[in-house]
């Protein structure tokens, strides 16, 4: 586990709260705790200067976001008992179990269906829900990682030859084909990408958010296959194969309160 450093809570001139927390991590990163209160999360070597023109520069976004926060209903942990809440495309819904054939999850009218062959308990229908999730996110991973390949196959931009340089190009196919993707519960992290082993991990949290969502953490941890670190070419490169990264990694800032 990486180490990590809390430090006391500091505030905004809007009056909001937050707290950095600094670790080994590469980039400055925000993370909403509640209505009033965001962490910002920060490499060891990043000064306190830094991050406070972080805050100011994303001030208007962070006055937003926690307006959004406020008017969002409040999703308590997942339990899987029948009659409590699960939440998809930010919507919650009630979990129903009925018996069925086979196990599966369907979203009718505002109730979350969970279909089970026998009686179970709380924590079987809990697993059968995170199985879904996972289910929606490989799906929507799988589409995203096509997309992306047919975009970087036809797509003869100088932008790309540029930022990707000749050789890296050449490789595109190879590399897109052969990623492997995985999902678990992660605390910190939304994604994370391991380009020498090709693999990427997904949070299935993501399983609460739209589609748009999921896809923007897929490209950015596709966008990692090239560039490591979040630097300007990182940035050029996710901006061509999904301009609408921003708008969903504010709603990424939403649905962190439930996670």
């Amino acid at each position: 586990m990486k180490s990590q450093r809390s430090e006391p809570l500091l505030h905004t001139p809007s009056g909001a709260m937050y707290q950095i927390v600094r670790s080994s991590r590469r980039s400055l990163a925000m993370k909403v705790i509640n209505d009033s209160q965001f962490e910002v999360r920060a490499p060891f070597m990043v000064s306190d200067r830094e991050v406070q023109a972080y805050v100011a520069e994303y001030s208007d976004w962070i006055v937003k976001t926690l307006e959004k926060v406020r008017d969002l209903p409040a999703v308590p942990p997942l339990t899987g008992a029948s009659g409590s809440q699960v939440q998809r495309n930010l919507q919650s819904y009630t979990i129903e179990v009925r018996k069925g054939a086979d196990r599966g999850v369907q979203l009718i009218d505002g109730v979350c269906v969970v279909t089970t062959p026998r009686n179970v308990g709380d924590q079987a229908i809990k697993k059968i829900i995170h199985a879904w999730y996972e289910d929606v996110i490989l799906q929507v991973a799988n589409r995203a990682i096509h997309d992306v390949t047919k975009i970087l196959r036809e797509e003869e931009s100088t932008l790309l030859k540029e930022l990707l340089g000749t050789s890296r190009f050449k490789k595109i196919e190879k590399a897109l084909g052969s990623v492997e993707f995985s999902v678990r519960t992660m605390k910190n992290r939304w994604g994370s990408c391991y380009p020498k082993r090709g693999t990427i991990v997904l949070n299935r949290n993501l399983g609460r958010g739209t589609d748009m969502m999921i896809r923007s953490v897929v490209i950015h941890e596709l966008c990692h296959l090239w560039f490591f670190y979040h630097d300007r070419n990182f940035y050029r490169l996710l901006e061509f194969l999904f301009p609408q990264w921003k708008e969903a990694k504010k709603d990424l800032a939403i649905i962190s309160k439930t996670c």
